[in-house]
């Protein structure tokens, strides 16, 4: 038997879009959305224009090839898997990144990954993706079990499996 797969890969199937969904939500100023694929990144941006409309947020499509500049202030979030293997190329160039610039990479394992290395190398503050792990673990324990799940032992648990 064949697994069932997402008919949305990339560019906003998964995590990314949860994270600009909420970006939205929350009103930042603008999202720039970044993505090597030109039409998965129309299907993203015609997906978030009405949800970025309706909460006054602009929104800047990228792709990879475009030359970019932010604002200080910027913080960068990597939904990519770009940084689980060594030898992986930076999803995106650490030179973009301004002296107050935040970088989050989903990516928990490794726990500083390239991407993660080039900025903290030039001052700029980065975290991995494993406190998004476990709060969403934490989020769907609580709500399978109808118990609330402490999440310093989800945390603890967590931390010991990457050891």
């Amino acid at each position: 038997r064949g697994r069932a797969r997402s008919p949305r890969r990339g560019a906003g199937s998964g995590a990314g879009r949860a994270a600009a969904f909420q970006c939205i939500e929350r009103k930042c100023a603008s999202l720039s959305i970044i993505n090597r694929n030109q039409e998965r990144l129309n299907r993203l941006i015609d997906d978030l224009k009405p949800f970025a409309r309706e909460n006054e947020v602009v929104l800047k499509p990228f792709s990879a090839v475009d030359s970019i500049t932010t604002e200080p202030g910027t913080i960068f979030i990597n939904a990519t898997s770009l940084g689980l293997k060594e030898d992986d190329p930076l999803p995106i160039s650490p030179e973009i990144l301004n002296p107050a610039d935040c970088l989050f990479d989903m990516i928990y394992n490794p726990a500083i990954t390239q991407l993660m290395k080039a900025a903290n190398a030039s001052g700029r503050k980065s975290a991995n993706g494993l406190t998004m792990l476990i709060y969403q673990g934490v989020k769907a324990l609580n709500i399978w079990t109808e118990c609330e799940v402490p999440d310093s032992v989800m945390a603890k648990a967590a931390q010991s499996a990457l050891i």
